[in-house]
């Protein structure tokens, strides 16, 4: 109902589906955005992605769910194993900063730089969702199962990059924009890898809400 439905009563509660494979993707944002309720909070108050690069010979074991024309859904996706650098937020939001700005619809854009910590092969960048109720993220929980955290339904989302071999004398940029205050979230990925300065790989993917949500392939029981 997001953007076809106006909500002109007054309301105590709204309800709404929070996160799809990315904090944003299932049109969260634009919920609260266009609610115009007032309220004293949101559960979760704080919610975002992170996102990773990442070796896929490294990983043990890979579970994918569904692959599209640009990117991979997979089960339980082995960050540990895989990730080739430290993991930085693609995108954060507030609920009551999103709830308290009105009309204000800006892309958000967030530019990242990751330091390459072991040697492998870039294969793209893995995302993992996060939320939690307190600022310092205290009480933060993923959608990255742990003895700590339960498993939950989410996929994880792989896009393809490279590939291209690396080094801890590597760097991977990212610039991420993310227009998400629309009923059907709209994101590019701006991607470079260089080596003391020099660029070697730049690359660009553009994700709408259709290539996550119509995916080529429904993949099951494949190990």
């Amino acid at each position: 109902i997001v953007g076809e439905t106006s909500l002109d009563a007054q309301a105590d509660v709204l309800l709404a589906e929070i996160l799809g494979h990315w904090a944003s993707s299932e049109g969260y944002c634009e919920v609260l955005r266009a609610s115009g309720i007032r309220c004293a909070d949101t559960v979760p108050r704080y919610f975002g992605t992170c996102i990773v690069p990442v070796d896929l010979s490294l990983a043990r074991r890979l579970v994918p769910t569904m692959v599209g024309s640009k990117l991979c859904l997979f089960r339980a996706f082995p960050f540990a194993d895989t990730a080739l650098a430290a993991p930085q937020d693609m995108e954060s939001y507030s609920g009551l900063d999103i709830l308290h700005q009105g009309t204000n619809t800006s892309a958000v854009r967030t530019k990242l730089e990751f330091d390459i910590q072991r040697a492998g092969t870039f294969h793209g960048l893995s995302t993992y969702l996060f939320y939690c109720q307190n600022g310092d993220r205290s009480d933060m929980r993923t959608s990255i199962a742990s003895a700590d955290n339960p498993a939950t339904n989410w996929n994880h989302c792989f896009l393809p990059f490279g590939p291209l071999e690396v080094t801890p004398e590597h760097t991977v940029e990212l610039e991420c924009i993310c227009d998400v205050f629309h009923r059907e979230p709209r994101y590019e990925f701006h991607v470079s890898v260089s080596f003391r300065s020099q660029s070697l790989l730049e690359e660009v993917l553009a994700i709408d809400y259709k290539d996550m949500y119509t995916l080529l392939v429904r993949v099951k029981d494949c190990e």
